[in-house]
């Protein structure tokens, strides 16, 4: 089984809000920029380091009747170089750039009982970005104001192998402010597969 979910954040630094923070700024910058858009692009040294972990268990290996599962990732990505703003396809702003992102999730399913199953999950990101021009950072949407999170909890029911039945609950600050988020899932799959031990 799964949480399912999808962070409105980017692991190269969140969007906080950056759109509507980028539309209060528009009058502010009005003179300066008009409506021309700046694209930012990074020119430099990117190094990721990841590690994943999974553990699986079950009475006598009969995973249909109960089973544990655990498993979490983590990542980190190191960025040294310079970030520019284009316009036009000309660079109209420049700055030495140093941005540091770590992210991961843990996540835990147990089947208490014969085709019932119960899931938690927790995931998070973080960045520190630095730059010689902070409202560049904000221009490219790099700013470490805010470092997002979610917290999920599930029940599925699987009658077989075919077809889950989820009620998923998720506390998500993927942006400063909280969302509330109630799911409701049905999955059936068609056709012909393999064996697959869970």
């Amino acid at each position: 089984s799964y949480l399912q979910g999808k962070s409105d954040s980017r692991f190269g630094g969140d969007d906080h809000g950056h759109e509507e923070h980028h539309a209060d700024e528009a009058d502010d910058h009005g003179d300066e920029h008009g409506d021309e858009a700046h694209l930012p692009a990074f020119s430099g040294d990117s190094n990721i380091t990841a590690v994943d972990f999974v553990y699986k268990w079950a009475p006598d290996g009969n995973y249909k009747e109960r089973f544990l599962k655990l498993q979490m990732e983590y990542m980190y990505r190191r960025e040294d170089g310079r970030i520019d703003l284009f316009h036009d396809e000309s660079i109209e702003e420049s700055s030495p750039y140093r941005g540091r992102q770590h992210g991961g999730y843990i996540q835990g399913t147990y089947r208490f009982l014969p085709h019932w199953q119960g899931s938690l999950r927790y995931d998070r990101l973080a960045s520190s970005n630095r730059a010689d021009e902070a409202e560049i950072l904000d221009e490219a949407g790099l700013a470490s104001d805010h470092d997002p999170w979610r917290a999920s909890a599930a029940i599925s029911w699987v009658p077989n192998e075919y077809t889950t039945l989820r009620l998923q609950y998720n506390h998500d600050r993927s942006l400063p402010r909280t969302d509330q988020q109630l799911f409701v899932q049905f999955i059936y799959s068609f056709g012909a597969h393999g064996a697959h031990h869970f």
